[in-house]
């Protein structure tokens, strides 16, 4: 049976999903704090997830703006925003 989701939304699904696995490789683990050039924290596990979720929203064709990328793209219309995981500190 054909799903009635669109192809897009799919794949952010499995990509929300995938990269839900690779956070829990890292819960409970005492992570190491890197600060960001905005002053954020960021850890192994927030950039592991930002990577997958690139990597499956990328057959989209859809720019991404990502809290964890500061290469953003002001002039799409249409854009992915993404916040791959938020608190690891």
């Amino acid at each position: 049976m054909k799903s009635s989701i669109p192809k897009i939304y799919e794949i952010a699904i499995l990509a929300a999903k995938e990269s839900g696995k690779i956070i829990l490789q890292y819960y409970k683990q005492k992570l190491s704090v890197n600060i960001k050039a905005d002053a954020s924290p960021i850890t192994i596990a927030d950039q592991a997830s930002h990577e997958i979720i690139l990597e499956f929203l990328k057959e989209t064709n859809i720019p991404v703006i990502s809290e964890e990328d500061s290469n953003l793209n002001s002039d799409a219309s249409l854009y992915w925003l993404v916040d791959p995981l938020d608190g690891t500190k």
